[in-house]
């Protein structure tokens, strides 16, 4: 008899699961030999075109959503690794009592690069279920399918450009070419199907949504599980502008990623610009999500319309360091931990990206995930082979104003040559408050009154934007900051047209935006806030100089940013009792702070108004 060591029997465990382990290598396949590679493509664009690259799309993340929940590779597991249901995944062994239920990183210096392992997982997977589809088609078409899925990549959804939702991820059937032919299918974009339907451990109550009891993901839902998708594409066209601003403001402005990136890095530590791409990103989930899973990050990836979503995020990423390539991850220490990472870890450029394996035992980090080649994509815009990297910035700089630059600004930059400069002033809201209310709720700013119904507040036409702030996810519930930059320059400019503001300069504009900058507190649903949702926020008025290039492959010239104290807020604490005027329900200022009694207000109109009262100060609770 052969005798065996425990320790050997232990090597071996280790062996098998080295051996059998998930490695992320991305999609494959379409690579030429000069570095080109297959685009991630607009989602939009994509789904017109049609063909086998979109049947497959489609087939794919069917036949991926309808593996058994129990598999590694099923959509249910590999979704539920950035949130619930709280599992072990691949092996990588979670940490005693986490903050966060899954392995994603969130507010913290790595957000990008662990999405972008993420993402990278997700479409290698998809990849795998493609080809085998595509093996299925008859002779004639076969060798076609074929190709299509061995350049296949995930789409993306440009929300900033055309903000409505796709319609390929909103109709509830959609008609693809199958193997057996042309076939009509539950849409696999528009929601995925459970199968069970998890349990309350599996997927526990967040804010006022049953999510064990829902049969589906759902989109800012009502009183059903279907989703309102008239009522978010509002809501986006709402925030168009503001969205469309931001990005580009965004690209064109910062140069540094730890403030590019992440709401974590500290608003004393940026120059003066609170933008962030993570933020940004917060404000679709919301504006998706409603009520439902999109804004809750521990339930937001079995929304499909998450990773349609999340490429997005990784594009403007991959833009934004084509423009700067020297600036990269540095040392930041993660004050709310994964379920894999303890809380207060010092993340570097090193830090493994858990539970994305490299190679056997070893993972990826920010170092292995820097460069979209290593994992076999790239996008329109970033055509970064055979050029110099000073040729690529200046192409990239070129979409980019293509592309998002304000329409108001386009006429004086359609030439590649210089024509002269000229000078402007833009103006911004600094915003900072705290994930600290168990659902998301939104800060909606106007110039002007708004409507005396909330309900109406998120879709006003004199609406600047809905800044929202998302629902603390933490377990032990440790409230993150939300920080923003909202841009206020188009608003002003239709101020101008219009005749209420009289003047650009810095007078005019103040002596306006002190009169006529509102903001008020919902909840999405359209109900009111409580108070001390508000402890935390900051907001502030801030102006910059602007030198505008003539140059399409130019940037404009950035000057300081100058604060407007007179403009400004900050609310350190909840107030309990007190009284103030009242009218129509909301609550108006006088110019002094004053507080609200809560017998006064009832259920249905608790909405809080925060307005600058002719002194400048913030005057209601």
């Amino acid at each position: 008899m052969v005798s065996i060591s425990t320790t050997s029997v232990a090597l071996f465990a280790a062996l098998i699961h080295t051996i059998s382990a998930f490695v992320v290598t991305g999609a494959t396949g379409g690579i030429g030999a000069s570095g080109e590679r297959p685009f991630r493509l607009n989602i939009v664009g994509m789904a017109q075109s049609g063909g086998p690259a979109w049947d497959l799309y489609i087939l794919a993340t069917q036949r991926f959503q309808a593996l058994d929940q129990k598999e590694r590779l099923s959509y249910f597991q590999i979704a539920g690794v950035h949130g619930y249901p709280q599992i072990e995944w691949d092996g990588v062994k979670g940490t005693p009592n986490p903050r966060y239920p899954g392995y994603a990183n969130h507010a913290d210096i790595i957000f990008l690069t662990w999405h972008r392992a993420y993402l990278a997982a997700y479409e290698q997977i998809l990849q795998q279920n493609a080809i085998r589809i595509a093996n299925q088609y008859p002779q004639d078409t076969a060798e076609q399918y074929r190709d299509a899925a061995t350049t296949l990549r995930i789409p993306y959804w440009d929300w900033a450009s055309s903000a409505a939702m796709p319609d390929a991820t909103t109709r509830l059937n959609i008609t693809v070419k199958t193997p057996n032919g042309t076939q009509t299918i539950v849409n696999p974009l528009a929601a995925y199907r459970f199968h069970p339907v998890p349990t309350t451990k599996e997927l526990p109550p967040a804010g006022d949504f049953p999510f064990s009891q829902a049969p589906n993901t759902v989109r800012t839902p009502q009183t059903d599980f279907a989703a309102q998708t008239s009522a978010i594409n509002s809501r986006l066209v709402s925030n168009a502008n503001s969205l469309r601003d931001k990005v580009y403001g965004l690209l064109a402005r910062q140069t540094e990623f730890a403030a590019f990136a992440t709401t974590a890095y500290p608003a004393s530590m940026r120059n003066g610009s609170l933008d962030n791409i993570e933020e940004i990103h917060n404000q679709i989930h919301a504006l998706v999500g409603g009520d439902g899973h999109m804004t809750f990050t521990a339930f937001s990836a079995f929304d499909p319309i998450f990773f349609i979503h999340h490429a997005q995020i990784d594009r403007l990423w991959a833009m934004w360091s084509a423009i700067n390539p020297g600036s990269y991850v540095i040392p930041l220490k993660n004050d709310q931990g994964t379920f894999a990472q303890p809380t207060g870890t010092v993340e570097d450029i090193n830090t493994p990206l858990l539970p994305f394996r490299s190679q056997g035992s070893e993972f990826h980090t920010s170092a292995t995930v820097r460069d979209m080649k290593d994992f076999g994509y790239s996008y329109p815009e970033i055509v970064d082979w055979e050029v110099s990297a000073t040729e690529l910035a200046s192409n990239v700089r070129t979409a980019v104003n293509r592309l998002y630059q304000r329409q108001t600004s386009l006429a004086r930059r359609r030439s590649n040559v210089r024509r002269g400069s000229t000078k402007r002033r833009d103006w911004y809201i600094n915003f900072q408050g705290l994930r600290q209310t168990t659902t998301a709720f939104a800060i909606n700013f106007f110039l002007e009154e708004p409507p005396a119904a909330p309900q109406d507040w998120a879709t006003a036409p004199n609406l600047i934007v809905s800044q929202i702030v998302l629902a603390d996810n933490s377990i032990d519930k440790v409230a993150p900051q939300a920080i923003s930059q909202i841009p206020l320059s188009f608003s002003l400019e239709l101020a101008m047209a219009s005749g209420k503001l009289n003047g650009t300069d810095t007078d005019s504009v103040t002596a306006y935006l002190e009169n006529n900058l509102l903001w008020t507190a919902s909840f999405l649903n359209g109900d009111g806030c409580e108070p001390g949702a508000l402890d935390g926020l900051d907001v502030s008025v801030v102006d910059q100089e602007v030198v505008e290039s003539a140059r399409m492959d130019q940037f404009h010239s950035y000057g300081k940013y100058n604060l407007h104290p007179e403009l400004s807020y900050k609310r350190t604490e909840s107030v309990q009792s007190g009284r103030g005027e009242l009218a129509d329900g909301v609550i108006r200022g006088t110019g002094q702070k004053f507080v609200q009694d809560s017998n006064t207000v009832s259920t249905a109109t608790r909405s809080v108004r925060l307005g600058l009262g002719l002194h400048g100060i913030a005057v209601a609770i």
